[in-house]
């Protein structure tokens, strides 16, 4: 009674081994988003109802030279025929009567200012070559003249000189404007046009920072008298909103270079200010644009002076609110990541994309949203992260700052604040040490490290109050680099490699508590550090991909079931090589995760990869047993004991009487047996409040006694099985339960998946 797509664990399996796919597959699911960038310039295409993002530079100071488009929902990157070059402090603005997108000057990778025109069709760019245009210039502003038909170019920087010059685009042709009055020769200024006033409205002034307020209505400049006006400010976001029929200001820089985070309406008269509850951090130089497909003022990125920013916020005139799966960190190294399992989110603090970072991001899955406590740890870099399941806390220990200072501080990250500890004794000052945390003995577990006094090969556990230092009598040699790991299956911390005063290392240890051991295996990955480590729960598995390694940056994935490493070689494209990224494993999707690292160009990176099986095996209940005189028996998976190919089922069931036979029936349907059909109450068997849910077409016994039975069942390495559904429930006997001194445990249906 054997089924071509069920499994049955009897001896007597038919059938050869068939050659297996790729039991195990990349997915690549962080949505490409643009980097994080300043000086960048963006518009809406009003035509055709897009948002256009180009260029800026990030948080290196590299120039920037590329297209992004947003259609309300998503960054897309576009891969034009023809681009401009790369710049900085350019300015775009829309042309309504020729429908096109236009880009004037900024500045190129090499400081020169630029001169060059350019139009976005919708599809390509297009350079435009007039016989007269403006000079070379950066810092300067576009808006459109909708009353006249012209796009309005004003001031500026050219090689240091600020300019007070005026030019209009009539599609053809650039001409020089001679208004009697006009506003000062600035830069970092804002431009758009205000249909209320029929005119162009300027605010802002980099050069002096007085907060003055012009228009221009198409002859010449006039200085408004606002009853209120912003503090003065450069590099402000300035735009139209068509929805609310306001121009809308947020941020800009003081004359300290300290980025505001007010929002401002201009209704015509006055700026008024708005105090919405939620406020994307203070900021200059942001990309700030009219969404005219969804009816919002969309913000993209800016710079905080210490880090170019990466988000995108959206304001409907009352608040301000992030597109789920629009944002995500900057490029960084030196993150520290850990997996809260209690509310289903991969937590990442701190790291270095030019600046180092104190900002805390969290991915639900499908995109990151960047959280913003009242009370942050110091900005770091090369800390460590675990989270401790006990309490429901991701802990924080050390790191390293932006002035050289090694940390020794404590903190926990509750999913709402970050706390900071002062125990009586800590690791003390170091950075690069790995850390996990003991589900069994709860007790967070670090190791290694740099410190003042060298590499460190000293093992401390945290239990949330105190930090103590034990005294293994075996250890691995000090080293750094290296993550740790806890394989629940077997209750022990793995650490694998790391760099040492000898250079990089291969070898596997494991700390069950008391001591460490060193575990000879037949393979081993090549000497590494860097790499990444975490524990696959659903398949029993300790994996790790890549790292820096003895010949340079590596990309081979390995799994390590408590003897053996394996190689595998997983269907997809796969991540580059790389070092210094994090492995995780999200429990609520059953993958192991694998976020950001650093390219063999030293270049950072920001990408969530996925990890697992192909086809991922399952056991879950679908029906309840009933009461027996220890209680309910549940039968359930344990962590690791999926049924997958080659590996085992692991079951426990619990409670039963100390001294119950207790079986396994194992069948292929759930809605009949024979002539019976399922559920099948057993009341006429003196077995009342219990029900058979699954056909019984084979069975085997647990093992153990007490109250505790557990029951390991060898899946073969048969392709035919993958994919196959089974059904078991458990047999419990009882002399106190019943007329007939039997229960039954509540129903499990099983999928063999791969492994």
């Amino acid at each position: 009674m054997l089924l071509s797509r069920t499994w049955i664990p009897v001896s007597l399996l038919l059938g050869a081994a068939l050659a297996l796919p790729a039991q195990v597959a990349w997915t690549a699911t962080q949505k490409p988003l643009p980097l994080g960038r300043q000086r960048h310039v963006m518009a809406s295409d009003l035509q055709r109802n897009k948002m256009l993002l180009f260029g800026g530079s990030d948080g290196s100071g590299n120039v920037l030279g590329d297209t992004w488009e947003w259609d309300g929902t998503q960054w897309t990157k576009l891969a034009p025929a023809a681009s401009p070059p790369g710049r900085e402090n350019a300015a775009m603005a829309f042309d309504f009567t020729r429908a096109r997108l236009v880009l004037f000057g900024g500045a190129d990778r090499y400081g020169n200012d630029l001169q060059d025109h350019w139009e976005w069709t919708g599809t390509n760019w297009v350079a435009m070559n007039p016989a007269v245009r403006p000079v070379a210039r950066r810092g300067h502003a576009l808006g459109f003249d909708l009353a006249h038909g012209k796009l309005v170019l004003f001031g500026g920087d050219a090689a240091g000189v600020a300019l007070d010059d005026t030019w209009e685009w009539d599609g053809t042709n650039w001409t020089q404007r001679t208004p009697v009055t006009k506003p000062s020769a600035r830069y970092g200024h804002s431009m758009t046009y205000d249909p209320n006033l029929g005119k162009v409205l300027l605010f802002g002034n980099l050069l002096s920072m007085v907060p003055d307020t012009w228009t221009w209505d198409g002859t010449n400049w006039t200085k408004l008298a606002p009853a209120q006006s912003p503090p003065g400010r450069g590099n402000a976001g300035l735009v139209w909103d068509f929805a609310l029929a306001r121009v809308v200001l947020f941020g800009g820089a003081n004359s300290a270079w300290v980025g505001y985070d007010d929002t401002w309406e201009w209704n015509g008269t006055n700026w008024l200010a708005r105090a919405p509850v939620v406020k994307p951090p203070g900021r200059y130089a942001p990309g700030l644009a009219f969404d005219a497909g969804r009816g919002r003022t969309l913000l993209f990125g800016g710079t905080t002076f210490f880090s170019t920013l990466a988000d995108t916020w959206v304001w409907d005139g009352a608040a301000w609110t992030q597109p789920a799966g629009a944002n995500s960190p900057s490029p960084r190294s030196y993150i520290a990541t850990t997996y809260d399992s209690g509310r289903g989110r991969t937590v990442m603090f701190g790291g270095d994309d030019g600046w180092v970072l104190d900002e805390t991001w969290e991915w639900d899955g499908t995109g990151w949203t960047m959280r913003t406590p009242t009370t942050v740890p110091f900005p770091r870099w090369y800390s460590a992260l675990a989270y401790d399941s006990a309490r429901g806390r991701c802990v924080l220990f050390g790191g390293n700052t932006n002035i050289g200072q090694w940390l020794s501080d404590t903190w926990e990250w509750d999913g709402t604040n970050w706390t900071k500890f002062a125990p009586a004794v800590d690791p003390g000052q170091r950075y690069a040490q790995g850390m996990t945390f003991d589900k069994v003995r709860n007790k967070t577990i670090l190791f290694g490290g740099h410190t003042n006094a060298g590499i460190s090969d000293q093992t401390w556990e945290w239990d949330g109050t105190a930090w103590t230092l034990r005294s293994p009598a075996s250890k691995p040699s000090g080293r750094f680099g290296t993550p740790l790991v806890y394989d629940e299956r077997r209750d022990r911390v793995v650490l694998f490699g790391g760099l040492d005063m000898s250079g990089r290392l291969n070898d596997t240890w494991e700390w069950d508590g008391t001591t460490w051991t060193s575990k000879i295996t037949p393979t081993a990955p090549l000497p590494r550090y860097e790499h990444g480590l975490t524990y696959d729960r659903a398949r029993g598995l300790v994996v790790l991909v890549g790292g820096d390694g003895d010949s340079g940056l590596l990309s081979d994935v390995w799994e390590y079931d408590g003897s053996t490493w394996t190689q595998r070689s997983p269907a997809g494209k796969a991540p580059g090589a790389r070092s210094l990224h994090h492995l995780v494993y999200d429990s609520a999707r059953s993958m192991v995760l694998l976020v950001d690292g650093v390219d063999a160009n030293q270049n950072a990176l920001s990408e969530v990869w996925e990890y697992g099986p192909t086809r991922p095996a399952a056991f879950a209940s679908y029906a309840p047993g009933c009461a027996g005189s220890a209680g309910v028996a549940v039968l359930g998976a344990r962590a690791g004991g999926l049924p997958g190919l080659s590996g085992t089922l692991d079951l426990d069931l619990t409670p039963v009487p100390a001294s119950a036979l207790t079986v396994l029936g194992i069948g292929i349907s759930k809605t009949s047996w024979g002539s019976f059909t399922l559920p099948l109450d057993l009341g006429f068997l003196n077995m009342p409040g219990c029900a058979l849910a699954t056909s019984f077409e084979a069975s085997v016994g647990f093992t153990g006694t007490g109250a505790a039975r557990r029951l390991s069942l060898p899946i073969p390495a048969l392709s035919n099985l993958l994919g196959g559904t089974f059904y078991s429930q458990a047999f419990v006997t009882d002399s106190a339960a019943n007329g007939l001194g039997l229960i039954v445990s509540n129903a499990a249906a099983g999928t063999i998946g791969s492994r």
